[in-house]
């Protein structure tokens, strides 16, 4: 995902009438300088053994379509440690989700089906080694800091204004009418969203390259796309933006 399409999904989108503020992804940082140019700073790390599952695939197994959202949890529990049973019986140190997977990666959701369908407990297993070399993210920590709680409340109601005065000044417009008002809006709103929210997100993934060079990371992604393994380094980056400030 790109940078600036996180921009927008933070923002929230024009026609939602609760923008919120998404997170989305941070997989814009796969790799900060390149894999090949990392390997020769770095001096050859080995890449990790990954294997990729679809986890859309999974969720739609029957039992997580009639399972009462209570029990959910528990299921997706269920879920990541069989992705940890599968990471020690092939020697996996990450399971990512398909989603954020263009290639060169094992798919490995039909063995993770199986098992699943079974309904059968897992044999006991040692934890298996993670990776230290893919770092990861929690979004939902890092949207919790000052800056971003700041700048989506101002972004909420700039929008809701926004649109209240749409609706009141084009309700008895023509429709070429009505769209260059809309236009006007829209622009104010992306005027924002440039002076604003762009700089701050700069700033941000500055802050989660420097971590990632500190700790000799290879990529750094959202936690939400990994079933298993990674270094969650959000205490680091929060810790760097108290720090330093956004």
């Amino acid at each position: 995902m790109s940078a600036e399409r996180m921009r927008h999904e933070v923002a929230g989108s024009e026609t939602s009438n609760t923008p919120k503020m998404r997170f989305v992804g941070l997989a814009f940082l796969v790799v900060v300088i390149g894999l090949a140019s990392w390997f020769w700073f770095k001096g050859g790390h080995a890449k990790p053994s990954m294997a990729c599952v679809n986890r859309e695939a999974i969720l739609k197994l029957p039992q997580f379509k009639e399972t009462a959202p209570a029990k959910t949890k528990d299921l997706l529990q269920e879920m990541n440690k069989t992705a940890a049973y599968l990471a020690w019986q092939h020697h996996y140190s990450v399971i990512l989700d398909k989603k954020v997977v263009v290639s060169g990666v094992e798919d490995i959701t039909p063995e993770m089906q199986s098992l699943l369908l079974s309904n059968k407990p897992l044999p006991s297993f040692p934890a298996p080694k993670v990776s230290s070399f893919v770092g990861t993210l929690d979004h939902n920590a890092l949207i919790t800091l000052p800056a971003f709680r700041d700048v989506q409340s101002r972004y909420s109601s700039l929008f809701l204004n926004s649109k209240l005065e749409f609706e009141k000044k084009s309700e008895n417009l023509p429709p070429e009418q009505k769209q260059q008002l809309k236009s006007l809006y829209e622009t104010e709103l992306n005027a924002y969203r440039k002076k604003f929210i762009s700089p701050l997100f700069d700033h941000l993934e500055r802050m989660i390259k420097q971590v990632a060079l500190e700790k000799n990371l290879l990529c750094v992604i959202s936690q939400d796309d990994v079933l298993f393994g990674g270094t969650n380094i959000t205490p680091d980056v929060i810790k760097k933006v108290e720090t330093n400030g956004l």
